[in-house]
């Protein structure tokens, strides 16, 4: 630790600032408490965070079903991290939490700190009934059945994220897929949470720029954020500017130390704004000349949507089978049609396991376009008992005309998926008959989440209307 000679202490509240609805009480100042007899002392910064995300609601319920943290490296935001986590187990009975980043080695050194913190607290340590090192399945298991696993998202992703308390660490590397598949289960626990710690957004973090949106438009009443950052224009040399967006610099981080690290990355002065300064890289946009404008697309995102009823699953591979995605689609409780990838992988190889896999696990057939790459996969999967649902080219071309007409009507949602966004990017349409398809040879890169996505929305049913009542078919 280094204190500048002048006393000064970076700013201990952030530039962008938004509070749950519904706060009576917080817990904030339990998880302070135990976090200092762990011998864990927080700054001031880092308890206000705790205060506002740990907010409980009239029926005891958390305030914020999300709270997303975002500041320069270095600052300590894993501290926070790991006083929710220990507050949640010993104080908040966590029955499962997920602790996941994005290198194998970043969550393995969270691991070794709640192992040390294990061994010298005994308030916890006397918890702790199984410590698992197996290497990518770390964990530590409590009495009474709690655990606390800790995930690399290199070796699991997308997967594995269903919790009472999700955190996601390096969330400018989180792969949306994750969301998607995790957000359903959050629906059966009355006290999940999910944090999302992070640096600054890069240009293709989908998610924490979607949490960043929201976050700073001041938009959903259970969502608690922060962020420290300063505008893309900063001059890197402003000590204001620094210290505006650094809370630990003066206490942890010293002056000198930010010199340092600027003259270190002088070949790579975008790296220090985002990583020092707070400044985002700003997000992959969606074209705006293609069948989906750009405004159109990133108006649909809703990443608390999900699909209430009449779910259909396809698979689409690229004409080079270098990519293939399963997309699911189905109806929200609203009547609005709700569109996702449940998974997208590189090749081929591991498409009939999950075929079967995801077939059982939503009940459903898998939609295939049989004049499509994908037709190769129609006799394996029945052999191995799915039931599959073969869209004629026709058929797919209706589906087409119907995914744009939702889509630029307003009708449709999805969940900010970098993969489907990328695809919606790059599409463009080809001629069949007096109708179009989406073009898988001549799109600009891979659109294999698209085609799977307009597949499945192609077997979800029309609503209806009784009178002047809107009911979706059930």
């Amino acid at each position: 630790m280094s204190s500048p000679s002048n006393g000064r202490i970076g700013a201990q509240r952030p530039q962008h600032q938004h509070d749950p609805a519904e706060v009576v009480s917080s817990a904030g100042s339990e998880a302070v408490d135990l976090a200092k007899a762990a011998g864990i002392v927080l700054d001031d910064w880092q308890r206000h965070v705790l205060d506002v995300g740990l907010g409980e609601r009239a029926d005891g319920t958390w305030s914020a079903l999300e709270v997303g943290v975002i500041v320069p490296r270095q600052n300590g935001k894993n501290e926070i991290l790991i006083a929710r986590e220990l507050a949640g187990v010993v104080l908040f009975g966590d029955d499962l939490i997920i602790h996941s980043a994005h290198r194998a080695d970043t969550t393995l050194e969270q691991f070794r700190r709640m192992e040390i913190l294990a061994e010298e607290f005994d308030d916890f340590g006397r918890l702790v009934q199984r410590v698992s090192k197996v290497n990518g399945h770390e964990a530590l298991e409590l009495k009474g059945g709690r655990r606390i696993r800790f995930v690399s998202r290199q070796r699991s992703p997308g997967r594995g994220f269903s919790g009472s308390l999700i955190v996601f660490d390096e969330a400018f590397d989180l792969p949306a897929d994750a969301i998607g598949a995790m957000i359903p289960t959050l629906s059966t626990r009355p006290m999940a949470q999910v944090w999302y710690a992070s640096s600054p957004p890069k240009t293709n973090s989908a998610v924490l720029h979607g949490v960043r949106r929201r976050g700073r438009a001041r938009e959903g009443d259970r969502l608690a954020y922060f962020e420290w950052s300063n505008p893309p224009d900063v001059d890197p040399a402003s000590r204001d500017a620094q210290y505006a967006v650094n809370p630990a610099m003066g206490s942890r981080i010293s002056e000198d130390f930010i010199d340092a690290e600027r003259e270190l990355m002088k070949d790579t002065p975008e790296e220090f704004l985002r990583e020092v300064m707070g400044v985002a890289d700003e997000p992959l946009d969606v074209t705006e000349t293609g069948p989906i404008p750009a405004a159109v697309w990133a108006a649909l995102a809703d990443v608390e949507s999900f699909i209430e009823s009449h779910l259909q699953l396809a698979l689409d591979v690229s004409p080079d089978r270098r990519n293939a995605t399963f997309g699911v689609a189905g109806r929200r409780v609203d009547g609005l049609v709700h569109v996702e990838t449940r998974d997208g992988r590189p090749g081929t190889k591991w498409v009939l396991e999950r075929g079967v896999e995801l077939a059982a696990g939503h009940n459903v057939p898998v939609r295939i376009d049989k004049s499509g790459p994908a037709a190769s996969f129609i006799a394996p999967l029945r052999e191995r008992g799915v039931e599959v649902v073969e869209v004629s080219t026709a058929e797919h071309a209706q589906a087409c005309g119907q995914f744009i007409d939702a889509a630029q009507n307003g009708g449709l949602r999805h969940l900010g998926q970098l993969s489907l966004g990328n695809a919606v990017k790059a599409a463009v349409l080809r001629p069949s008959g007096d109708t179009e398809l989406w073009a898988r040879r001549s799109s600009r890169s891979d659109i294999t989440p698209l085609v799977a996505c307009t597949l499945a929305l192609g077997g979800v049913p029309a609503p209806v209307k009784n009178t002047d009542v809107f009911i979706a078919v059930l």
